[in-house]
Formats: C-alpha cells, sequence, structure tokens
C-alpha cells in the first residue's frame, strides 16, 4: 500500500517515461527501498504494460557499532529510530547518523562523527547494520613559549591526556587551570591534525610568561606598632616547578614579626600540596600593655577531591610567653602552648581565581586546640564564609546620561 500511493502514472493515460522515472524517485524517497526500475510491455491488443521491479531494503537482524568509548552500545543504539526486526529504512538511518553526532556533540565532544554506515544488502547471510565512529582521540600536546616553566608543571594541570577523546569543556578546563597558575599573560590552544595517526588530533598550548617574584617594602606609623618598617619578598614558580616561597619581616619600634612560609603544589603526585609556615613575633600584645613573645610553626597538606572541592588539614604548634612576667586581675599571666589540628573544605567554581568574573566560592574551617603533647589550650574554632562572583551588566553611557 505504501509504494502504491508513490504512483503518480494512472491506468488510462498515456505513458509518459517522466512519470515513470518520478514514480522511481518516490520509491526511493519511502526509504525502505534498495533498488527500483521499470518495464514497458506491449501485450497482443497492443496495451501498454508498466511494470515496477522493487528490491526492498533487507530486514535488520542486529546493530553493531562500533569505535564508540564514551557512549555504550545501549545508550545509542535506544535512541535509534532504526531497530532490529524491522525493514532498514534509509531516511529513519540518516536521522539516526545526525542524532549519535548531535549527542557528542552536545556533550562537548564536538569533532566526534560517524565515519561509515555499511548497509546489509539482500544477499548477505546475516543482515547486520555496522555504524563505525570515529571519537577523536588526543594524540600529543606540547608546550610551546615556556621559557622558565618546566613543561611538565603545565601538564600536571591539564586533566586531558594523549589518548582520550578530545572534549571541549576539559580543555577550557585545563586552559583555567594552567591560566589560575599565575605565570602566564595568556594561554590559548592550537588543534591540529595528528601527525602518527589521521583520525587523532594534536594540541599545542601556546604561553606568553609573565614575572613571577616580587619585593615590597615600605615604612608607617600606628598606634599599636609605633614607628615601623617591612620588607617582603615573594619567590614564584621556583625552578619552574611551580614551588613558592615568601619571606615577611617587620621591625618597629613596638614590635617585630618574622616569618617565612613555603609551598609546593604537588608535594606528592597525586595533586597532594605541602604547606609549611614558621614564625616568631617579639614586642608589645595587641591585647594589653605587655610584651609577649610568640613563635610556632604550621605544616598543612591539602588535595582536590574533586573538580571544584578541596580539602586540606593542618598541624599548628605556637609557644606564646611573657618575659616581664606581667600580672592581669592580680596574677601572673601564664605562657600559652598551643597545640592543635585543623581542617577544611573548599567549593571553588570561580572561572579566574585572581580576578574572578563570575562563580562560588565557600569555605568551612574547623580547628581544633588541646592539651596533647603539652599544650595548655582546649578550645575549638570554626567559620564559614560563602562567596559568589557575577559579571556586572555594561552601562550604556550614551543612555545613561540621557536618563
Amino acid at each position: 500500500d505504501l509504494l502504491q500511493e508513490q504512483v503518480i502514472l494512472k491506468p488510462g493515460e498515456y505513458f509518459n517515461p517522466i512519470k515513470a522515472q518520478s514514480d522511481l524517485s518516490r520509491f526511493y524517497n519511502t526509504g525502505v527501498i534498495n533498488s527500483a526500475t521499470y518495464n514497458v510491455v506491449r501485450d497482443s491488443s497492443g496495451d501498454i504494460k508498466v511494470q515496477y521491479i522493487i528490491e526492498e531494503n533487507p530486514v535488520i537482524e542486529s546493530i553493531e557499532i562500533t569505535g564508540n568509548s564514551v557512549f555504550i552500545d545501549y545508550t545509542l543504539t535506544s535512541r535509534m529510530e532504526t531497530k532490529v526486526g524491522e525493514i532498514l529504512d534509509n531516511e529513519k538511518l540518516r536521522r539516526d547518523i545526525k542524532m549519535i553526532e548531535t549527542l557528542y556533540h552536545d556533550n562537548e565532544y564536538i569533532m566526534a562523527r560517524v565515519k561509515e554506515v555499511d548497509r546489509p544488502n539482500t544477499s548477505d547471510k546475516k543482515k547486520v547494520l555496522s555504524i563505525i565512529i570515529s571519537e577523536v582521540r588526543v594524540g600529543q600536546i606540547s608546550i610551546k613559549g615556556n621559557k622558565n616553566t618546566k613543561d611538565f608543571t603545565i601538564l600536571r594541570e591539564m586533566e586531558m591526556k594523549p589518548g582520550l577523546v578530545f572534549d571541549r569543556d576539559m580543555l577550557q578546563s585545563d586552559l583555567r587551570n594552567v591560566y589560575n597558575l599565575n605565570y602566564f599573560k595568556t594561554v590559548y590552544p592550537d588543534v591540529k591534525p595528528s601527525l602518527l595517526n589521521e583520525e587523532d588530533i594534536d594540541i599545542v598550548l601556546n604561553v606568553e610568561e609573565k614575572k613571577t617574584n616580587s619585593i615590597n617594602f615600605g615604612g608607617g606609623y600606628g598606634q599599636l606598632d609605633g614607628w615601623f618598617g617591612f620588607i617582603d619578598l615573594f619567590l614564584d614558580n621556583l625552578w619552574g616547578e611551580g614551588q613558592s616561597a615568601l619571606l615577611k619581616a617587620q621591625m618597629g619600634q613596638l614590635r617585630n614579626t618574622y616569618q617565612l612560609r613555603y609551598t609546593n603544589p604537588w608535594a606528592f603526585p597525586d595533586h597532594t600540596a605541602f604547606t609549611g609556615k614558621i614564625w616568631s613575633t617579639y614586642g608589645y600584645s595587641y591585647l594589653g600593655n605587655y610584651i609577649e613573645q610568640r613563635g610556632g610553626w604550621d605544616l598543612g597538606l591539602s588535595k582536590p577531591l574533586s573538580r571544584h572541592v578541596q580539602g586540606s588539614v593542618h598541624v599548628i604548634y605556637e609557644d606564646v610567653s611573657f618575659p616581664g612576667g606581667y600580672e592581669q586581675d592580680g596574677k601572673q599571666i601564664s605562657p600559652e602552648y598551643r597545640r592543635g589540628v585543623g581542617g577544611a573544605l573548599a567549593y571553588d567554581t570561580r572561572d579566574y581565581i585572581m580576578n574572578p568574573t563570575q562563580g562560588d566560592y565557600h569555605v568551612f574551617r574547623l580547628d581544633k586546640l588541646a592539651t596533647w603533647f603539652g599544650g595548655t589550650v582546649d578550645s575549638w574554632k570554626y567559620g564559614v564564609s560563602f562567596e559568589k562572583f557575577f559579571p556586572l551588566e555594561k552601562i550604556d553611557k550614551k543612555n545613561f546620561k540621557q536618563k
């Protein structure tokens, strides 16, 4: 019935080969026809008979998909209009091919495509529809433009690795991670056909380095510190390996403070960072009119728990003494020995850490001081912070003035 509806050549009409050819095209347009021809036969009475010789597409016995690793076979076949046990419909198959490619592209696998479709023939023993997908994988990743920063310092920040399917969203996230190192003015990729495999692509990451070391110094006068001078020396990306050191010193009439901090963001291969701090302070306390001496250290480890969540722990050790033997409320102030541990969880979706334009940054902190190892302070301290960043709409100066 479906094919009969396509025939525009009617009995009783003069034979028109153009109409007959149009009928063949309409047969093909149904999507279920493999081949179609026609014969013109004149019978003994002189009448013309038109015979259409039709070969339908075979009934599909199985569907085989190869080359897919991002999506399993069921994810694709369950979305396809083409089904096992039905006649192969070319129109449905075209829509299925578009659906598969759209599914990949919507999930940021923008280079994936259906490479080849092998349709079954009626003469095949088993009627198998074969769909071959080219997902396009990453061949090589190279760095260009880095003079001081070592390649591995950059590459370790990237989730994308050779052999993975090219993912635009992952690449954009990796570019943010590299830029957030704060070692570069610009970071941009070049994506090229792979030299080793025509099915793959190579990524060249172009960077332009900037100065990472700084020194600040100055002085002033404050009610709590009196006259003072300070110097801060910050050395970042030491040896091109991402390590940093900070030396701070403040010297004044009433108070002297020294601090040294060292950070290694990849102290361990699993992206566990180490931070160590030592400090020493001598001078008048901010809490009262007496001299105090503080000295201690803090050791911490931090590690990403997921793309946007980071956890950290630290140990604190500090001694606070009062060399002058001062009294408070008639009692001599006793030395304090602070021993404790702490931890934090941070949720961070900021686009650019140094100057965010969008995203969230939420932190929960918890510290416990206890009477371990000679400690004299027993307390809990916790804190929660919530930050949200969003771009402000551009102000139209002309309309703003008119209003």
